[in-house]
């Protein structure tokens, strides 16, 4: 993978060298690793295979046992999962053309087309940042002679314009270049194992894996983006002081207040940067796919009971205790009417036995112990207060 790509000349600009050799690089990655996994003898070829495979069979199996009803939509989107991850799992020529130019390139040419729209020149955004860093060195290697070998550099004059310049060069080509490198980079990676997500959004159980791929890669891809652009504003914003100060240095005036000017402005453009990363992780971390269950399962249906009382919490409430009580009163009803009922056939059965008793002069019948509560009560006797009368 090396090999492939060339080394840049000693006198190569340092902006232009280093964004085609991590190019270069990052796509020899992409491609080394797909076809490493996914093509000729790749390890995971089988495996794929083996998902697709029972995609299917999981479908069937549901169909067989009547547990879902295919539609003609969900069977289309079935399809389209197969066809999708057959494209971009076994043919490079559809994953590269698709993916990996999307989420790599299109970046750089939705920058170019923005900057072109604002009247800026999008093709030399990288030239003029090395243009900056050049005129910053020179400044500084300018202030470092005119102080001297032995200024100090918290004692400030010549010594600290040159450090601070040394600074601002540093900052702007990290918050610039290195940000735009870092994110392709890691961009590269994502993307060379991006078949083994892809893959993995046939199933529900890991479809949260390839949404969180996607989140991931679609925030790398927007760094690089927002990079561009912010360089542009800075660029244009640093251009009057860069001017203003090779004006000064020409003339043998080695003031600090450019310097102040340009070290302020690198640092706020340190900042807005990391600024602009954390906004893209925000709003790519809250992407997600539309829910969606296995082919042909739709959730059964809620009981009309149960929306009213998701849609009234308060009439919901009401209509339970409104039951509750019914419920009470009709097993209160039921409880004394049975009760009636028992007492009715034990006196028609009493009577009945006493006559035919009486007929032939039998033995009265025996005698049966009185039920809870229908004992004959005692008579109590009054009571006095006070001392008895003697007669």
């Amino acid at each position: 993978m090396s090999s492939a790509c060339a080394v840049p000349a000693a006198d190569a600009p340092l902006v232009r060298s280093l964004l085609s050799q991590s190019d270069c690089h990052v796509r020899e990655l992409v491609h080394s690793g797909y076809a490493s996994l996914f093509q000729g003898s790749g390890g995971l070829a089988p495996a794929l295979t083996t998902l697709m495979t029972l995609f299917v069979a999981l479908i069937g199996y549901q169909l067989m046992l009547g547990r879902m009803e295919l539609r003609v939509g969900e069977v289309t989107l079935a399809a389209i999962k197969l066809a999708a991850v057959t494209a971009f799992a076994s043919q490079w020529d559809n994953y590269q053309a698709l993916v990996f130019t999307s989420l790599f390139d299109g970046p750089a040419q939705i920058a170019t087309a923005m900057l072109r729209s604002i009247g800026d020149n999008p093709g030399d955004i990288f030239d003029g940042l090395q243009a900056a860093i050049d005129a910053l060195t020179a400044a500084s290697a300018a202030y470092s002679q005119h102080a001297g070998l032995a200024a100090a550099v918290l004692v400030g004059g010549g010594g600290f314009a040159s450090t601070a310049l040394t600074a601002a060069a540093g900052l702007l080509l990290l918050s610039s270049l290195g940000v735009v490198l870092a994110a392709k980079i890691v961009l590269g990676v994502l993307l060379a194992v991006g078949p083994i997500f892809i893959a993995l959004a046939l199933f529900d159980a890991t479809r949260g894996l390839f949404e969180g791929w996607l989140r991931a890669a679609l925030g790398f891809a927007f760094a690089p983006l927002s990079a561009m652009l912010l360089l542009a504003v800075i660029l244009s914003i640093l251009e009057p002081n860069l001017t203003q100060l090779a004006e000064l240095r020409a003339k043998g005036d080695f003031s600090l207040a450019p310097v102040y000017s340009i070290l302020t402005l690198s640092i706020v453009f340190a900042a807005v940067t990391a600024g602009s990363i954390a906004a893209s992780a925000i709003v790519f971390g809250g992407f997600r796919l539309p829910a969606k269950a296995w082919p042909g399962r739709s959730p059964a249906p809620a009981a009309p009971a149960v929306q009213r009382a998701q849609a009234d919490p308060a009439a919901s409430r009401s209509t339970r205790l409104a039951a509750v009580v019914s419920a009470q009163v009709r097993r209160e009803q039921i409880f004394v009417s049975d009760r009636h009922a028992t007492a009715g056939a034990s006196s028609t059965i009493g009577g009945i036995g006493a006559a035919s008793a009486a007929g032939r002069g039998a033995a009265p019948a025996p005698f049966a112990e009185p039920r809870l509560g229908q004992a004959p009560r005692r008579r109590a006797a009054p009571r006095t207060s006070g001392p008895r009368r003697a007669n």
